[in-house]
């Protein structure tokens, strides 16, 4: 086996055994767990995740390898505290207002009613 992998026995099931190409599959599936990001451990966290997007299978970028380890302790990496940032009502304002604007945006677009 070319490749190896960090899979819990408890937590995956081998389904089926596939020929491919002429070569044998072992097809399994791994439940979801709180170690993410799962990934291939010869190449290691930063080469070896991989995730599902819109049916097909991609390497992650650090952005998401990021996303999962935060997920895999309970935590999101859009509710992390920004240190040193600080944010004015000013501030605060002018999202609010650029957010009303991408959303009446989106509802003319769609020729749905207006939030106004």
């Amino acid at each position: 086996m070319p490749y190896q992998t960090a899979v819990n026995r408890q937590s995956s099931r081998i389904l089926l055994l596939q020929t491919v190409d002429g070569k044998t599959v072992i097809v399994v599936e791994i439940s979801e767990g709180r170690q993410r990001p799962y990934y291939i451990k010869a190449f290691g966290r930063d080469g070896g995740v991989y995730v599902r997007v819109a049916g097909t299978t991609r390497l992650a970028d650090e952005y998401m390898i990021k996303e999962l380890l935060f997920e895999g302790s309970n935590r999101y990496y859009d509710q992390t505290l920004c240190t040193g940032l600080n944010i004015t009502d000013d501030d605060i304002d002018a999202l609010c207002k650029a957010m009303k604007e991408q959303a009446v945006k989106k509802c003319s677009d769609r020729g749905t009613e207006s939030i106004d």
